[in-house]
């Protein structure tokens, strides 16, 4: 009897072991650039209302996405984050729905309109998932909506409502072109991080923009689409702060640039290794790698005023 209680009570705990792991909490680093981009560049920071956006977005947001996508794909091979996925439950909705309203109700603490932008994020990030509408499949379409929600609205969202200009004043060609700049790294990573799984997708109906292109096919685009951003990077920083800004950039890419390489010139011989191994490691070099630049820049950028610690502590 006891033992049979003790499996009810462990089937009706959402957040087992496996729930966790497809929480893919550690995976949101990999959006830590975008995030330490867009506030690079915001005015007037409030940087307690900066740290609560931080762990809304990482902590609440972000796993809601990822549980919800594991739920609805319902992968058995290798996914973001998740060399071997645990079996799909029930639990991982119920875990979905829980993540998103804990970062909804802290988002309502700081600012309702911040709730509301992160609701648009949540119902997207839903559309891209649900079989009902599956936005994934639409290679090209999804591939647009992702670089867009994920790199130009989240600009938005930590750029805007992590500094203090009225909308009116916000709404500028400044933070348009980083909102572009957001949504061009988007649009060149986010295929790398498909390019092993072409046949899961295909079977499930995905036609995502990597299964489209081939493997070859989404190295050279990928490389294009990042040449953009830099280039868009490069006007950015020499207009509006100083070319050594770029320069910091450019130093601090070069080893994701020498990897890029060297793993699409390995592809060439064997396209065995388009693996989850290689695509893992890529991101996580460059996630270190662009965080770092950009988490240098926004110290220098608050140091050309101030004493950065001083402005972060006060």
């Amino acid at each position: 009897m006891r033992k049979g209680l003790g499996t009810i009570s462990e089937d009706w705990r959402i957040f087992d072991r496996d729930t966790l792991l497809h929480l893919r909490i550690p995976f949101s680093f990999y959006l830590f650039p975008i995030y330490f981009f867009s506030l690079c560049f915001a005015t007037n920071i409030d940087w307690y209302r900066t740290l609560a956006i931080f762990i809304i977005l990482h902590v609440f947001i972000y796993s809601g996405s990822n549980s919800y996508n594991s739920y609805m794909d319902k992968d058995e091979g290798s996914i973001g984050g998740l060399k071997n996925p645990p079996p799909t439950t029930k639990k991982l909705l119920h875990a979905s729905i829980i993540c998103d309203l804990a970062g909804l109700f802290f988002a309502s603490l700081i600012d309702t309109s911040l709730a509301f932008a992160l609701l648009i994020y949540i119902a997207a990030s839903k559309a891209y998932s649900w079989h009902g509408i599956r936005l994934k499949k639409h290679g090209i379409f999804s591939w647009f909506f992702v670089l867009f929600f994920q790199g130009g609205f989240t600009y938005f969202i930590v750029n805007y409502f992590s500094g203090e200009l009225p909308f009116q004043a916000w709404y500028s060609n400044y933070n348009l072109t980083g909102m572009a700049i957001a949504s061009l790294f988007v649009g060149a990573y986010y295929p790398l991080t498909q390019v092993y799984q072409h046949r899961e997708d295909i079977s499930r109906g995905d036609h995502t923009i990597s299964s489209i292109l081939g493997i070859r096919g989404t190295f050279l685009f990928s490389f294009i689409i990042l040449m953009l951003a830099n280039l868009l990077l490069l006007f950015f920083l020499s207009h509006f702060f100083s070319v050594q800004f770029f320069i910091i950039y450019s130093t601090l890419i070069y080893p994701v640039a020498l990897y890029f390489f060297s793993w699409y010139f390995d592809v060439i011989k064997n396209p065995a290794h388009a693996n989850f191994d290689r695509t893992m490691q890529l991101n996580n070099l460059s996630t270190i790698c662009m965080s770092s630049c950009f988490i240098i820049i926004l110290f220098l950028i608050l140091s050309q005023n101030n004493n950065p610690l001083d402005v972060i502590l006060h």
